[in-house]
């Protein structure tokens, strides 16, 4: 089997070129071609099986985009293209034809997404650098800075800022699970999860009736329907991540192309169409903070609630971890951020552009990770000291909680 030295990235575009010749080593166009993409383990990708080449080539390109380069599991970067068909030569006509070839798959490096509000918008940025308004060839790369220097910001000054209507559950119960055929959880074996309102929250956030349909638009965008046009009402906008829960064909994570009240339109080949019938939802979730635990603390997105787990979106990654620190469960409803610090992180975009240097500085694979360059002058980084906090240990209690004897650090910011 040949490998190409040439790596796809993902989700992208890939040719694969092949030539075909007879025993002569003279070229022939094959009289019948197909072709069929699988991983390492041999599970055929994208539904790619026995695709049948219209009047192929002696040199023939095949085209691989969007999923078939997609990287469900870290652990099948491999991609193999199967080939099979049949030719004609002096040898005779019907002659079988068979090639096969490996190439590998790059993860696309993404900003962290922002799930609440941006701590700068793009206009502030180009206000603020002074950006003439008839350049625009810094605004994507912005668009990438902001969700970057925003996590960075929060980091590096200890600081959530004004975290509003957070309702808050404390306990040694909690625990995490991450099955990679499943969807991650946070379970509560205390079984409080619906007790603490996380229910209430999520279908706050959510459209849920037997009105909801979907349609295949074929090469037009897929849309979802809801006879009740409650999804503008209920806060979806164009642009945001939701989960569709409870359908027979299409639960899943889509990202909002265009909206109206009735109608929610996501990227072409991403639905089955299904009629309106069954109780389905569709929900942008809420989101939870976890903090205290030994590998996860940090923002979660959370699609569902039972009584004793959270169903987290399907993309989120988190780490397996069993239950008997004191951890909460904080669900934010909304951030503010001060107007003085747009200035400072406007400068920390300003400085980036100018240097290039934010990006990927290290990967790991086990309990993934991304280390992002983000090395600052100090000049730069005294402007941050106003919102800067330091976190000292005010007093420490002993408590036996389940048969755990637990130590109690309580904390204050300064």
């Amino acid at each position: 089997m040949d490998e190409l030295d040439s790596r796809a990235i993902e989700g992208s575009t890939f040719a694969v070129t092949m030539s075909f010749t007879d025993e002569d080593g003279t070229a022939v166009n094959p009289d019948l071609l197909t072709w069929t993409l699988v991983d390492i383990n041999g599970n055929i990708i994208n539904s790619r099986e026995d695709v049948a080449v219209v009047s192929p080539t002696s040199t023939q390109v095949i085209t691989l985009q969007g999923n078939d380069l997609a990287i469900p599991d870290p652990s099948t970067k491999e991609r193999i293209l199967l080939v099979t068909g049949t030719y004609t030569s002096d040898l005779g006509s019907g002659l079988p034809l068979k090639e096969s070839v490996k190439f590998f798959i790059e993860n696309f490096f993404q900003p962290p997404e922002l799930w609440g509000p941006a701590i700068i918008t793009l206009s502030e940025v180009r206000s603020l650098l002074q950006i003439a308004s008839s350049d625009n060839t810094k605004d994507e790369f912005i668009k990438v800075l902001i969700p970057i220097i925003q996590n960075y910001v929060i980091k590096k000054c200890h600081n959530t800022f004004e975290v509003t209507g957070a309702q808050i559950a404390q306990k040694t119960t909690i625990a995490f699970v991450h099955d990679d055929d499943d969807t991650p959880e946070i379970t509560d074996d205390g079984l409080y999860i619906l007790d603490e309102g996380f229910d209430t929250y999520i279908a706050a956030n959510s459209v849920t009736g037997t009105g909801i349909a979907f349609v295949d638009g074929g090469t037009s965008e897929d849309t979802i329907t809801d006879t009740g046009s409650g999804f503008i009402a209920a806060g979806f906008k164009k642009g945001m991540k939701f989960a569709v829960l409870d359908s027979e064909s299409n639960d899943g994570v889509y990202t909002i192309l265009a909206i109206v009240a009735g109608t929610i339109s996501v990227a072409t080949g991403s639905l089955t169409t299904e009629t309106a019938g069954d109780s389905i939802t569709v929900t942008y979730g809420i989101d939870v903070r976890v903090e205290g635990s030994f590998r996860n603390d940090g923002l979660y997105k959370v699609k569902k609630a039972t009584t004793s787990k959270l169903y987290l979106f399907d993309n989120e990654i988190i780490v397996d971890e069993l239950r008997g620190r004191i951890i909460s469960l904080i669900i934010i409803t909304g951030t503010t951020f001060p107007e003085g610090i747009k200035l400072p992180v406007a400068k920390l975009i300003g400085y980036s552009l100018a240097q290039k240097n934010v990006g990927v500085k290290s990967e790991k694979i086990g309990d993934y990770s991304v280390t992002f360059n983000t090395d600052y002058p100090e000049s730069l980084m005294r402007d941050l000291e106003p919102w800067t906090t330091n976190t000292i240990t005010i007093a420490t209690t002993t408590d036996v909680v389940n048969d755990i004897e637990v130590i109690r650090i309580e904390t204050e910011l300064q």
